[in-house]
């Protein structure tokens, strides 16, 4: 599944970038799951912040960084009260092959009860012609785009 991905950098202020950590050099910026502390840039209620990406295994929700679609249709997800947001996002990574997205991934904003808050990136089974190109059986849901 989708491990790293990269997006304008222009979608943030410098400050703000600097605030999250992230260098403001080049027009993109890259963020992987596998950082200490990934954050997504996302579009929420009219706004582009920040969440955190998943959950590695400290908090009590899904320890994972992806969401399935038909999961979250059936009501698995429904205890959280999630979200839809609008992951902000002109390419991501998996299996090492990165691809295009022109409008952005569907992903789900998520508290616990303490208040931590979560991000996760929604999936579906791959189309044939992702499957290729990536070898992953699973794709981000994308934003009026199929691959």
């Amino acid at each position: 599944m989708c491990r790293a991905i990269r997006f304008n950098r222009f979608e943030f202020s410098d400050k703000e970038l600097k605030a999250h950590g992230f260098e403001a050099s080049g027009s993109e910026i890259r963020v992987s799951f596998n950082s200490k502390s990934p954050l997504l840039p996302v579009h929420y209620r009219g706004k582009n912040i920040f969440l955190p990406w998943g959950n590695k295994g400290r908090f009590f929700v899904p320890k994972t960084y992806h969401c399935r679609l038909k999961s979250l249709k059936a009501g698995k997800w429904r205890y959280f009260n999630p979200e839809p947001v609008i992951i902000i996002v002109s390419f991501g990574l998996i299996n090492g092959v990165w691809f295009q997205v022109r409008q952005g991934m569907k992903g789900i904003f998520i508290k616990d009860k303490p208040g931590h808050k979560f991000c996760y990136i929604i999936t579906r089974p791959s189309t044939h012609y992702f499957r290729v190109m990536t070898g992953s059986r699973r794709m981000p849901v994308l934003l009026n785009q199929i691959l």
